[in-house]
């Protein structure tokens, strides 16, 4: 009996755990933890321009923004609907990288990790994706936004 009841703990508490991990926007695959990790390398530099084909070098040709308050996004360039990956929290920024056949990798991080913010502005192809400085205030969370 006390080990069921302890295993149920166990299991109630990884849940919860969980549950808060993905509301706040964590890295939920390898590929978004290796991604974040570039971000956090690159803006270490304090660079007053990024471009996303540099930090992520799959094989992809278009960028979107894709965050929870949007709701699913339908571009007919690829005839499908993609459901938004960032969590609907503030702060938190979602983006989905999308190659020729119309699947996808995505990105989800926040001003505390990878600690910056990332802005594509809508739907960018891959030849045209460079992020600018927006701000650049000490102690402030850099964003980084396309023209």
């Amino acid at each position: 009996m006390k080990i069921r009841n302890a295993m149920i703990t166990v299991g109630m508490t990884s849940l919860a755990l969980l549950s808060v991990w993905l509301y706040f926007g964590a890295p939920t695959s390898a590929q978004q933890l290796s991604l974040n990790r570039r971000i956090a390398a690159v803006i270490t530099s304090k660079p007053i321009s990024i471009d996303l084909r540099d930090l992520n070098p799959d094989d992809w040709e278009t960028v979107c923004d894709s965050h929870a308050y949007d709701g699913p996004m339908y571009l007919k360039k690829y005839n499908r609907t993609y459901d938004p990956v960032a969590p609907p929290h503030d702060g938190v920024w979602g983006l989905i990288f999308i190659r020729s056949d119309g699947t996808f990798t995505d990105a989800v991080g926040s001003c505390r990790y990878p600690g910056v913010k990332l802005d594509v502005n809508g739907c960018r192809e891959a030849r045209s994706i460079k992020l600018l400085l927006k701000n650049s205030q000490d102690g402030a969370c850099p964003v980084y936004q396309a023209p």
